[in-house]
Parts: C-alpha cells; sequence; structure tokens
C-alpha cells in the first residue's frame, strides 16, 4: 500500500515538473519576453552597471503571464549577465492593443538598492 502510494506521488511530482519546464521553455518564445530581453539588452544604464550585456536568462520562478485578447500583463525576472557581473531585472508589461509595453523595470543592484529603470515607448 505504501509503495503504491509512493510511486503516484513520484509520477505526479513528475508530471509537474515536466509541465512546469516545457512552459518555462515555451515562455521564452512569446512577445513580452523578447520585448522584455530587448529593453534589457539596449539599456545603458544597466551596461553602466554591469558591463556590455552578455546574456540574459528568465530565472526559473521568475515568470508571470495572463491575457485575454487585447488586454493582458507580465511580470518577468530575468538574470543579466556582464562584462563585469551579474544582476536581477524585474520588468513589467502590460498588452495594449497588439503590443505589450514595457510600465516598470528595476535593476537589483548588489548592496540590496532597487534601481529605477527609465522607460521610453
Amino acid at each position: 500500500m505504501i509503495r503504491n502510494w509512493k510511486k503516484k506521488v513520484i509520477i505526479i511530482f513528475s508530471i509537474m515538473s515536466l509541465i512546469y519546464v516545457s512552459s518555462h521553455f515555451l515562455v521564452l518564445r512569446t512577445r513580452p519576453y523578447k520585448t522584455a530581453r530587448s529593453f534589457i539588452m539596449n539599456n545603458s544604464t544597466i551596461e553602466n552597471s554591469i558591463g556590455k550585456v552578455r546574456s540574459v536568462r528568465l530565472a526559473w520562478l521568475g515568470l508571470h503571464i495572463r491575457y485575454s485578447g487585447s488586454r493582458g500583463d507580465a511580470k518577468f525576472t530575468i538574470i543579466v549577465y556582464g562584462a563585469r557581473e551579474h544582476r536581477e531585472v524585474l520588468v513589467d508589461l502590460e498588452k495594449m492593443g497588439p503590443n505589450w509595453l514595457i510600465t516598470k523595470a528595476r535593476l537589483l543592484e548588489s548592496d540590496g538598492r532597487i534601481l529605477a529603470l527609465e522607460v521610453t515607448q
């Protein structure tokens, strides 16, 4: 009886993990993530803080996307690797019609400060 219970828990955990990992990688292909990534790659404040941006990576627990039709919102925690160091950037987006617009972006500094990044559309 106990073995059956353990097997069921392992199977359920495995299925949930597979769904989570799959959805994580699917997010990388979405327009809101690509918009956030482009903003980070071209932001001079981030570059001044960590050096030339070399790569970005979506944090494992750093995503939220919700939309229906022409309205929606998304939030990402993105790890940014620069020439000198790496930091986390928090990006909030809102869907207006077919477009995703960045409404707020923050850079988490190494000393714990949060630096608001200028957002221009």
